[in-house]
């Protein structure tokens, strides 16, 4: 996500996944974004939106 005012990026970020199982495999590897790398995961949850389950990961960026 990005600053609207300045346009800089604000440092986290929304992830959905439209399939639990990937969420999985993406954790288990080490992810560089803009140049700075992925420091931890803060929060995971599951919605059910229709007949969609939703995997929502919250991500912090260094």
């Amino acid at each position: 996500m990005k600053d609207r005012t300045t346009g800089r990026p604000r440092g986290f970020g929304f992830v959905v996944f439209a399939d639990p199982s990937i969420l999985d495999r993406v954790l288990q590897d080490a992810h560089t974004i803009d140049g700075r790398t992925v420091s931890g995961i803060f929060l995971s949850f599951s919605v059910l939106r229709g007949s969609y389950l939703l995997s929502v990961v919250l991500v912090f960026v260094s």
